[in-house]
């Protein structure tokens, strides 16, 4: 049984939800429109800030923040932040750890200036409410392969299908494909995928 073939991206990218609280800076209404010179300035500073946090030799996958809404209280900033990695069997991994990294560069910025300082009190540089932060460590991943790998197979066998490492690719297989971890150990016997699922013969 060949492995379904789907289009595996080199590269994947995904995002981590974060919100935080500015605290020098107080929500005006035209915060609310996208392309208000406020909302401009005010996006604009908070992701200068961001990609200071967070470029770095230790985080080469951060790609940027995406303000995704700005709500009163002060001004709350809901946001992502979004990171690229080689499309490799341990890409799920390696976000699960860069999340740490994400919320150990984060509160690092939060807690770089306290809102006390003088520096706090301009409107040049963005202060935070170290209580107000909220990380998401669900990653929301930009392709789903397992989606892909259920939409490409015949309907009755759609659900036999699953990501696996094969030849150090991802792709999609049964466990009667051949070369995967989880392959069907038939003996002399032949796997067959049925309706019923894998079988030896």
């Amino acid at each position: 049984m060949l492995p379904v073939s789907t289009e595996i991206p080199e590269k994947i990218n995904a995002s981590v939800k974060l919100r935080v609280k500015v605290t020098n800076q107080n929500f005006t209404k035209d915060l609310n429109d996208t392309v208000s010179s406020a909302y401009k300035n005010f996006t604009q500073l908070f992701k200068s800030q961001m990609d200071k946090a967070y470029m770095g030799n230790d985080f080469p996958q951060y790609v940027g923040v995406i303000i995704r809404r700005l709500l009163q209280g002060s001004i709350v900033v809901e946001h992502e932040v979004v990171m690229e990695a080689n499309f490799t069997s341990e890409f799920q991994e390696l976000f699960k750890n860069l999340t740490e990294v994400i919320k150990a560069k984060f509160m690092h910025e939060i807690k770089r200036l306290p809102s006390n300082s003088d520096e706090c009190k301009g409107v040049s540089r963005l202060c935070y409410d170290e209580k107000s932060v909220f990380v998401n460590e669900t990653v929301k991943l930009g392709f789903d392969l397992q989606e892909q790998c259920t939409q490409k197979a015949t309907k009755d066998f759609a659900q036999f299908y699953y990501v696996d490492d094969l030849d150090g690719k991802l792709a999609c297989v049964t466990k009667c494909t051949k070369g995967t971890k989880s392959q069907m150990n038939c003996n002399q016997g032949s796997c067959q995928l049925q309706q019923s699922g894998p079988r030896c013969l």
